[in-house]
Formats: structure tokens, sequence, C-alpha cells
């Protein structure tokens, strides 16, 4: 869904636009029938932490998602770059899934156990991407083989896990080969079915 909408925003006008243009983009693409929608609550611009204010705001606005005929358990908001903690009660309150950016859990040195143990069986969709000294979403070789592969498996370990998809989420085929590479390279140690690999 479009990014660089506050919809955690105290400024009522502008959070009801971002709702509106929300709305306008899950009913544009609802044709397609995507497996998921990766919805961003985006901090508020120089807020340091996500507090009261911001957390009453989203639930304001992911209440009015519903209302305006959004499908809470196909939209995962997704894991940016601070504290999910504080997304948690709001998902918990209205029904909303996650997605899982393992990549911004990596970049941002966060608790990858609780990632996994707590937003993982919450999530409809994740994503995946290295990064370097300067910057994220960057090619998977940035990352260690294992780190990556421990990530899988707790991934494949969904019941519903063929069902999920798992975004190579790199913006340049200068990422995207290499971290192919690595991927074809992992989904060789994945456990047969039938006669085909899964992945």
């Amino acid at each position: 869904l479009p990014i660089g909408l506050k919809l955690g925003t105290p400024d009522e006008a502008t959070r009801k636009r971002n709702i509106e243009t929300t709305l306008r983009a899950i009913d544009a693409t609802r044709p397609l029938n995507p497996l998921a929608w990766d919805l961003h609550l985006e901090k508020n611009d120089g807020s340091e932490e996500t507090g009261i204010e911001w957390q009453d705001a989203c639930l304001l606005s992911l209440n009015e998602l519903k209302a305006g005929g959004a499908e809470p358990a196909r939209i995962g908001v997704e894991t940016l770059e601070f504290d999910y903690t504080s997304t948690l009660p709001l998902l918990d309150a209205t029904g909303f899934a996650a997605t899982l950016d393992i990549g911004h859990v990596w970049y941002c040195g966060f608790d990858e156990t609780y990632y996994l143990e707590n937003i993982l069986p919450r999530a409809i969709g994740f994503h995946m991407h290295g990064f370097n000294e300067v910057r994220d979403h960057k090619s998977l070789h940035f990352i260690p083989t294992e780190r990556i592969k421990h990530f899988l498996d707790a991934v494949s370990a969904r019941p519903n896990a063929a069902q999920l998809p798992v975004v190579l989420e790199v913006f340049s085929e200068n990422s995207f080969h290499p971290s192919m590479e690595v991927l074809n390279e992992l989904a060789s140690t994945f456990p047969m079915e039938g006669s085909e690999r899964t992945r």
C-alpha cells in the first residue's frame, strides 16, 4: 500500500486524507486478488518513539480502514525500523495481521528471537533483504547464510508455509542476482516433497 502516509498523525484532516488514499489503493488493486497487502504505520515526523497519541491515532485509522471495507486478515502491518511492541496492541484490538520484514530486524539489530516467536505466527507475508555499511535493502549475500537459513526454517515450520509470500525486497539487479544465488543454494538444503523440491 502507499508509503509515506502517516496514519498515526494527530492532524485529523491529514489522517482522514491518508485513510481515503489507502482505501482507494485497496479498491484499485482488489481485482488482482493479492495474497496480502502490506501497510506501513509510520512514525510521525520528528518522533523518536511511538507514544500513546500515535497509538490512539493508528487505532482510529485501522478501525476506519475496516469500516471502509478493508479486510484486516489480508493486510499485514509491516515491521519497520522501530520497536514493534508498540504496534502489537493495535493488531490485537483490530484483527490486522503482520508482515515480518526480517531485513529490518537484522538491519536495526532488534531481538530476532522475539520477532520469530511473537510476530512470525501473526505474519501473512515476509520481506527479506540484506544490508551493508551504507544502507539496507541490499543483497542477501551480506547476511551470514546460517542466519538466513534460521529464518527460512522458522517460516517453513508454519503449517501454511507454502501459501505465504516471501518478498525479496531489493531494488537493483546487482542486489537481486546474488540474493537469488544465496536462496537457490539454500533451497538445496530443504526437504523434498514428492518429486519436487519445496521452496
